[in-house]
């Protein structure tokens, strides 16, 4: 779920704004992955990036009669 979520447009957004906060900067800026994405961050703005690539495409289902 997290790759494919990587690739939707709220993780890009959310990406985007990790690898601007992030400590560290370049492919080898931080110690965390960034799933998808090739680059590493610090551990907070790659947990943020990740846990929305992870939960991007969960859908709600509780509308049953």
């Amino acid at each position: 779920m997290s790759l494919s979520g990587s690739q939707l447009d709220a993780a890009r957004i959310v990406t985007a704004l990790a690898r601007e906060i992030g400590q560290g900067s370049g492919r080898d800026g931080g110690a965390c992955s960034v799933i998808g994405h090739g680059f590493k961050t610090d551990v907070l703005a790659a947990a943020l990036a990740n846990g929305t690539a992870a939960h991007a495409e969960l859908f709600e289902d509780n509308n049953e009669p």
